[in-house]
């Protein structure tokens, strides 16, 4: 007589109910519905800011030359002022992000207003500093600037830096 070993049946799958680790989206849109408007704001400043970014009239230039006339632009990530003003407003709406969907994050008051206003500071210098070397070729006809998507990133990126400030006082008591 031979014994053949059967092996064991699978245990069953949880049941939605049981809370098995898997991610609930009903219950994350849920979270995001009941959120404070202010930390919505935040979080959808950062994504717009990472979408505007991507857009070619962040940093421009046009040449004129002999009554011909040509300009271009190019996006936020050909400058490191720009990406690193982008990724840090992200970053920020990241954070609320986790805290809406009750991911503990410490000190999370303190990370969002500083990445925000870092990243607003960036986004400032950016206004500030050319891509391209152009100093040399003053009086040629050729100007740089800042297009319609860089000044959409700045009044995001101050308003992403004014409501994490405004939280962060609040939060601390510095302001009722």
């Amino acid at each position: 007589m031979s014994d053949q070993m059967v092996p064991p049946p699978p245990p069953p799958p949880p049941s939605p109910s049981s809370g098995g680790g898997g991610f609930d989206a009903n219950a994350a849109v849920d979270q995001f519905k009941g959120a404070d408007p202010l930390d919505l704001a935040v979080v959808g400043a950062g994504v717009l800011a990472l979408i505007f970014s991507w857009f070619s009239s962040f940093y421009t230039v046009h040449v004129s030359f002999a009554g011909y006339s040509a300009g271009g632009g190019t996006s936020a990530w050909h400058g490191f002022f720009g990406w690193a003003g982008v990724l840090l407003l992200l970053a920020a709406s990241a954070v609320v992000a986790a805290k809406i969907v009750n991911i503990t994050v410490p000190n999370e008051d303190l990370i969002v207003v500083g990445t925000s206003v870092v990243g607003l500071l960036f986004v400032l210098l950016a206004l500030f500093v050319d891509v391209g070397n152009t100093g040399a070729l003053a009086g040629t006809g050729i100007s740089e600037g800042r297009g319609w998507s860089y000044w959409i990133v700045l009044i995001l990126a101050i308003a992403s830096g004014g409501i994490s400030g405004m939280k962060f006082a609040k939060a601390r008591g510095l302001m009722k």
